[in-house]
């Protein structure tokens, strides 16, 4: 039987850099996370991965080839790949 159903709860944190901090879950070729950055976290560059995420507490900002907006608690995004979309926070 497939299991159709996961939880961050018994998986541990893991430092990815300076200032995030990620659980991850991989399915088929797809990836789960649940992140936190803090004041520290600085991108080295622009992305240019699709992403999709909602914000479950706190806020913050994404550069968009200059335009910036503002996530906050309760925010869904969808950020398609691509130069064209390239994003930085």
């Amino acid at each position: 039987m497939n299991n159709y159903k996961f939880s961050f709860k018994n998986i541990p944190w893991d430092t990815t850099t300076t200032g995030a901090m990620q659980k991850l879950i991989s399915l088929e070729n797809q990836n789960v996370r649940k992140l936190k950055l803090d004041d520290t976290y600085a991108e080295r560059g622009w992305c240019t991965n699709a992403h999709i995420g909602y914000v479950l507490k706190g806020g913050f900002v994404i550069s968009y080839n200059g335009n910036a907006i503002r996530y906050d608690k309760g925010d869904l995004f969808h950020i398609p790949g691509g130069e064209g979309h390239k994003h930085m926070p």
